[in-house]
């Protein structure tokens, strides 16, 4: 009888916990369906001040990896996305802005890499991952102005 009773008070105390933890996924597709980004960002435990992030690139079939990024600061936050100009880098990439951290984010090998400092071209904005609401997403930038005359 005692063991039953300190079987629900440890399953009880694991449901609390469990209830603090948190998780918000979002995804971009990038030059179609081939390639997609996806961000994921979780905290573990309800005390826990910072959430862990996750990025997979995917160019199907050619490569999908994984790679975790700084922790940021809880709450609501922003990661920018941008597509980097071309010929500025050996092969295309993206370039994802977390607050004053940039990571390189490749299109063909699917390698993601923090920058040591601060690229001198982020490029066209693509969009940004939003979460800190309870429901991940990617917000696309706004189109860009049809030059003047055309």
């Amino acid at each position: 009888m005692i063991q039953a009773s300190a079987s629900a008070a440890l399953g009880a105390v694991a449901a609390a916990l469990l209830a603090g933890c948190a998780g918000e996924t979002a995804s971009v597709a990038i030059d179609g369906s081939a390639r997609a980004l996806t961000v994921s960002v979780r905290r573990n435990l309800p005390w826990e001040r910072e959430y862990e992030v996750e990025a997979v690139m995917s160019a199907l079939p050619a490569c999908q990896r994984r790679s975790r990024l700084e922790p940021v600061p809880g709450g609501e936050f922003r990661l920018e996305l941008h597509r980097a100009p071309d010929g500025v880098y050996p092969e295309p990439i993206l370039i994802l802005r977390q607050a004053a951290r940039y990571y390189a984010i490749g299109l063909e090998g699917c390698e993601i890499q923090r920058f040591a400092k601060a690229p001198a071209q982020l490029g066209r904005p693509l969009g940004a991952f939003e979460f800190g609401t309870g429901r991940g997403r990617f917000v696309p930038a706004p189109a860009a102005p049809a030059p003047a005359g055309r």
